[in-house]
């Protein structure tokens, strides 16, 4: 640790003070106006600055203090001091000739830490960056309808040590520093293109200032599954019987006789067959008739005659 403060100021007033316009008693005014500023990347202070030098510490225990946090070892720091003087005003004229001398002490202090024999003394600065470990991945599977995708990064290290992730598809990008001190490590990513191959590094850096970067990793994202889309239920109804299709009977036609074209005859020439067909009025099936009667008539008549000469003999 540094610790700043500023002694030994003097303020002079020119050879010729007849040439400003202020106060020329004085033994000088510069002190009064020149503000002084001092930056530094690890510079704490309970200043504000920029400020007059009669406000900046007089000695290292002073209760306004200057000082630059803790070093490793052959680390270098720049320190820049400003002083600037109003432009116009009063100052232009109190000050003109005027000249302004002081000293910028620093002052190098080695920390004692716990260590050594009896729980005490000096122990050499940390130079070596922790020890990564361990380092593990799990990927949420993503519901139905999930709109990004979410993976965890898990490691160790043997001290205490920040978290960060580098990664990329295409560009590269760094995950939010986390300051947290731990040895067990989690980092989350959100918002990862799906189905795509990822690398990453992970780094932790102790409370040395040591940074550890770890081999490089490589993961790939699985894709999102739609959301199904709801549809209602399908409403049960009962299945229209099936409407009996009516068997039909093919119509049986009987063949056309063929008409057979005779050759004109005359009426005298027809064959005696077809003659009997029809004669005196008669067709056949008429004579038929006529012709059982008779015999049925003639029948009767013998069978009388019989009987009656069998009744004469028997008298």
């Amino acid at each position: 640790m540094v610790t700043i403060w500023i002694n030994d100021i003097v303020n002079t007033e020119e050879t010729n003070p007849e040439s400003e316009t202020g106060d020329t008693a004085e033994p000088g005014e510069l002190s009064q106006y020149l503000l002084f500023n001092v930056s530094c990347s690890r510079l704490t202070t309970n200043l504000s600055l920029p400020t007059t030098i009669d406000n900046l510490p007089r000695s290292s225990s002073s209760s306004n203090y200057i000082k630059v946090s803790r070093l490793n070892a052959s680390e270098t720091v720049t320190l820049v001091w400003q002083w600037t003087l109003p432009e116009t005003g009063e100052p232009q004229n109190d000050v003109q000739g005027d000249s302004l001398s002081f000293t910028i002490n620093y002052l190098l202090e080695e920390l004692l830490q716990p260590g050594g024999s009896g729980g005490g003394g000096w122990v050499p600065p940390d130079t070596e960056p922790p020890i990564i470990t361990d380092v593990v991945l799990s990927a949420s599977v993503p519901s139905e309808g999930a709109t990004e995708i979410v993976v965890d990064i898990h490691w160790r290290t043997n001290e205490d040590s920040t978290s960060q992730v580098e990664y990329w598809a295409s560009p590269s990008k760094f995950y939010p520093l986390d300051k947290t001190l731990v040895t067990d490590h989690l980092v989350q990513l959100i918002g990862l293109t799906p189905n795509t191959t990822y690398y990453y590094k992970v780094m932790s850096r102790d409370r040395a200032g040591n940074l550890a970067v770890s081999d490089e990793y490589t993961f790939a994202t699985p894709p999102l599954t739609p959301e199904p889309i709801s549809t209602p239920a399908p409403i049960s109804t009962p299945a229209p019987a099936p409407e009996l299709t009516p068997t039909l009977t093919p119509e049986i036609i009987p063949p056309t006789a063929p008409r057979v074209s005779l050759p004109e005859t005359p009426e005298s020439t027809l064959l005696p067959a077809l003659e009997s067909i029809r004669f005196l009025g008669f067709y056949i099936n008429s004579w038929l008739g006529i012709g059982a009667a008779i015999l049925l008539l003639l029948g009767l008549t013998i069978e009388i005659i019989i009987r009656r000469r069998h009744e004469l003999a028997t008298t």
